[in-house]
């Protein structure tokens, strides 16, 4: 029997799909033991079908992650009514409850303390149960566990192997609480949690330039699969950088292969996502220039985005349009009657879309060079970043402008009239633009001058002559 000395706690957890149809699900959890978890904690899971089903090609999804399950102890084909044990530590769960016979799976996992999402899939990687749990709920290092009771997530003390579908689960007392407190009655509010899930997924390229702006946005849904609105966005892309927001904007500093891992939460759901990226070297340069024409080459073994990328010939402007891709080794011409830029006025630079030079070509004199890509830096759209490079179309501070007639448009733009606009000319145009001023002010001076001289010897030949009337 359940003991009457409970203080049962509300869980806020989700649960899918609906238990009626029979099916693997989970039914109890140990997250968070008094003192060390290191490999004390484990999960239940109960067969609530007709017939026996074999876990052996079964996972554990955790923290992103399909584990393997690997039998411990007992049968790998667990019974109809039966449960199972998947353990991080097998010896170290039969340590603390040295008379459990059942079924035991080696897994390797760590549960959050904090709360996270768990889910048992079969072969086929299709989720059977999933369970979301939170830390302020209960059994939080008081020696309890979560357990299903009936439709409900209640805190109790630990009772593997113990689950019966349709009654109440049997809790083994607290070995933590005293016997004299046996007697006492309380009760607890229990709850039914609300059912489905939240979906999310990764928009980014997988393969970028390092050095290279390079956007990423969630694609998050609700219960119902409607748009995820008011929902926290975290990201981790690997590098040590973590930023927030639906839309973020991150640069990779040094090529290698990356993982961005997202995690989205809306009250008490929670959805992840991971992508593995590509960063490559800025293998891209100006293969040629010409009055007619100005061509670019990939020497990396990859396709490449050029959206808003930047080609900068006499002074003017031309944003290369959105999904615009070259090939691996391939050659892509950009002609000036569509640029509107003379290929022919060195140098002709091609910039980073942030406006950082990536390549420089001067055809007269042979000299090429590539800008630097170590000194690129990552920004979130909720923050300012140390050097503003205002783009058609971009709003630095978070927004992004739909404007895809103006933003990004194959038209040339003469950007260097927009003051916001910072190119590596700045400082001298601005050291030009200060002198200017001196000498304007220096004239100015000296025009007043000699304009107080005049009035002044004016005066003294009137003071010198007697007026008859």
């Amino acid at each position: 029997m359940r003991p009457r000395n409970k203080v049962f706690l509300f869980l806020s957890l989700l649960f899918f799909p609906v238990f009626s149809f029979g099916q693997i699900i989970i039914t109890e959890i140990m997250y968070d033991l008094p003192g060390s978890d290191a490999g004390r904690e484990w999960i239940e899971v109960s067969n609530t079908t007709g017939s026996s089903v074999s876990l052996s090609l079964w996972k554990l999804f955790e923290n992103g992650t399909n584990h393997n399950l690997v039998l411990h102890q007992g049968n790998e084909n667990l019974p109809s009514g039966g449960s199972a044990i998947i353990s991080d530590n097998p010896a170290k769960f039969l340590s603390d409850h040295p008379g459990f016979n059942g079924a035991i799976f080696d897994s390797s996992f760590s549960l959050s303390n904090t709360g996270e999402t768990l889910a048992i899939r079969n072969d086929e990687l299709e989720d059977i149960d999933s369970v979301s749990y939170l830390s302020d709920s209960g059994a939080a290092g008081d020696g309890e566990s979560l357990a299903l009771f009936g439709e409900n997530w209640l805190a109790a003390a630990p009772s593997p192997g113990n689950f019966s579908e349709g009654s109440d689960k049997e809790a083994a007392p607290n070995p933590n609480e005293s016997a004299s407190s046996s007697g006492g009655n309380t009760s607890g509010e229990t709850v039914n949690f609300p059912k489905g899930s939240i979906k999310t997924s990764i928009i980014g390229e997988k393969n970028i330039l390092s050095g290279a702006d390079v956007f990423f946005e969630a694609g998050s849904l609700g219960v119902k699969g409607e748009p995820l609105e008011n929902a926290r966005h975290l990201w981790n892309f690997g590098d040590g950088t973590i930023l927030e927001g639906e839309k973020v904007l991150h640069n990779y500093i040094y090529p290698g292969e990356y993982a961005v891992f997202l995690e989205v939460s809306s009250e008490n759901f929670t959805a992840t996502d991971k992508l593995y990226v590509s960063v490559l070297p800025s293998n891209l340069s100006i293969s040629s220039a010409e009055v007619l024409f100005i061509k670019l080459k990939n020497d990396s073994a990859k396709e490449i985005n050029l959206s808003r990328w930047i080609l900068k010939a006499g002074g003017k402007f031309f944003i290369i349009p959105e999904n615009t891709y070259i090939r691996p080794n391939g050659e892509i011409t950009f002609p000036g009657e569509r640029t509107l830029l003379n290929g022919s006025l060195e140098p002709v630079n091609l910039l980073y879309p942030n406006g950082r030079v990536a390549y420089s070509f001067n055809q007269k004199t042979g000299a090429f060079s590539s800008g630097p890509s170590n000194q690129a830096s990552s920004i979130n759209f909720e923050t300012s970043p140390s050097r503003a490079v205002k783009l058609p179309g971009v709003d630095i501070r978070g927004e992004i402008v739909a404007q895809a007639s103006s933003a990004f448009s194959s038209s040339p733009s003469n950007l260097e009239d927009d003051p916001d606009f910072l190119t590596d000319e700045a400082p001298a145009q601005a050291k030009r633009g200060g002198l200017s001023k001196w000498i304007i002010l220096l004239v100015s001076l000296i025009l007043l001058s000699s304009f107080g001289l005049l009035y002044i010897q004016k005066d003294a030949k009137v003071e010198g002559f007697t007026i008859i009337e």
